[in-house]
């Protein structure tokens, strides 16, 4: 599996070139997730969630570098309107997140190691839950073919978030080939570990065989948005439809619900207007479980089963 990234105009690129690729991804109808083998636009993460995200402080930078095309593209993610939601909460576990606030250069110490890792037993120390995720590491994992002594530029970006009570860290570093790599990191046991499901958006099945009606859907990573894609075995009068994006905003396929289940009310509410901010969220990372639905529907449409967390963490 390839890590997430996100497309980054080169050095050389005019500001032109920078604005007008930013417009590019803003015309994208999302972002997105799954086993993919390139990452063009952001994010993950993950961190958009329930009617409880936030971001712990506001986007805390360590160092404030001059204004950049990784900048431009951050500041169009998801992220974005978690700025607005900070407002709605002042709770945080001053413990973690003053550990976290200080762990830039430890963040950046496990990246380095995790891409420029030949195998599997090279990194798998320093990711969350690795004695549950081993397995699917070993199956999904490719190497980034970063050369050893390569290390992360001082002027990558961390910051602190929050999703559901979850405190995590956020660490934007510019590749070798200027891609954007968004890894996350997470204390375990007092110990800061990198959240690998999170950081390369993982899911059970690439889109690519989503869209084929197969694959193993048990643990989707999708960008969620609404959809309205409506056939006669699954009318808009019965049904709700949303648009599943993959991370490498390539493949998509739709997904339905009943309208008034309890998907339906759980997934719905997070595109209810803002009562703070007046505004709608147009899309959202999700881990869903999706089923086949009849057999006479098309391959690319799955019925979501169960919502397994309105973000991209780890669990």
């Amino acid at each position: 599996m390839t890590p997430l990234i996100i497309s980054k105009t080169t050095k050389n690129h005019a500001s032109g070139e920078v604005r007008k690729r930013v417009r590019k991804n803003r015309s994208a109808d999302a972002l997105s997730t799954g086993v993919t083998n390139t990452r063009a636009t952001l994010l993950w993460i993950i961190c958009a969630g329930s009617a409880v995200i936030l971001i712990v402080v506001g986007a805390i930078f360590l160092h404030s570098p001059p204004k950049d095309a990784a900048e431009i593209i951050l500041s169009d993610s998801p992220y974005k309107y978690l700025e607005d939601a900070e407002k709605e909460s002042n709770s945080k576990e001053s413990g973690i997140f003053e550990e976290l606030v200080n762990g830039k250069n430890q963040a950046m110490s496990l990246f380095t190691k995790y891409a420029t890792s030949s195998s599997v037993e090279d990194f798998i120390d320093i990711v969350y839950l690795s004695d549950k995720n081993r397995e699917s590491i070993s199956k999904f994992w490719k190497p980034m073919g970063i050369k050893p002594g390569w290390k992360p530029s001082a002027k990558s970006r961390w910051q602190i978030l929050e999703n559901n009570g979850i405190q995590h860290g956020l660490l934007a570093v510019e590749l070798p080939n200027l891609e954007l790599f968004m890894a996350v990191f997470r204390q375990e046991e007092g110990i800061l570990k990198m959240d690998w499901k999170a950081s390369v958006a993982h899911s059970s099945a690439s889109f690519y065989d989503l869209k084929q009606g197969q694959g193993d859907a048990n643990e989707i990573r999708a960008i969620v948005s609404p959809g309205n894609f409506y056939t006669h075995l699954l009318p808009d009068s019965e049904f709700r439809c949303y648009k599943l994006v993959a991370s490498d905003n390539q493949e998509s396929v739709w997904a339905y619900v009943k309208i008034n289940s309890d998907i339906d009310s759980e997934l719905i509410a997070q595109f209810t207007p803002s009562q703070l901010t007046g505004e709608a969220r147009r899309f959202i990372p999700v881990v869903l479980l999706l089923e086949r639905g009849s057999a006479e529907s098309m391959p690319s449409q799955w019925m979501i089963s169960k919502v397994l967390r309105l973000d991209w963490l780890d669990e």
